[in-house]
């Protein structure tokens, strides 16, 4: 990996880039921090949280999970095969849940890249800061 070395640009202008990029680093541990938290008042105080205390609310337990039924085409050759399948909310709820915790593995990934280009622009100012 190449460290790009900035030494022909005006201090001036390394600064600004320096305190760009320690704003991105910073702006992405402070993300960080706050996502860190949503997760853990996820697990141990859900009802702290009005996103989960929603999905717990819609969540019943008692319908089955999936139910379904083949309609076959009788002697009328106009009605068409189908399948109906009907899911309960407690499928729902836990596809929604799971779409969460991937837009949250998206999310981090994006903290990830500014933490990164952040001090990536910090050690290009300065000449590879180690």
């Amino acid at each position: 990996m190449s460290s790009h070395n900035l030494s022909n640009m005006p201090e001036q202008l390394k600064l600004l880039l320096a305190c760009l990029g320690g704003m991105l680093a910073f702006c992405g541990g402070l993300l960080l921090l706050i996502f860190a938290y949503l997760v853990y008042q996820s697990a141990f105080h859900p009802q702290d949280v009005a996103v989960v205390q929603f999905l717990l609310d819609k969540a019943e337990f008692k319908a089955p999970v999936m139910d379904g039924k083949m309609i076959l085409p009788g002697d009328d050759p106009r009605e068409d095969p189908s399948f109906v399948l009907n899911f309960s909310s407690y499928l729902k709820t836990i596809i929604m849940i799971f779409l969460g915790i991937a837009a949250l593995g998206v999310l981090i990934n994006l903290i990830n890249v500014l933490i990164s280009s952040g001090v990536k622009i910090i050690q290009a100012c300065y000449g590879g800061l180690k």
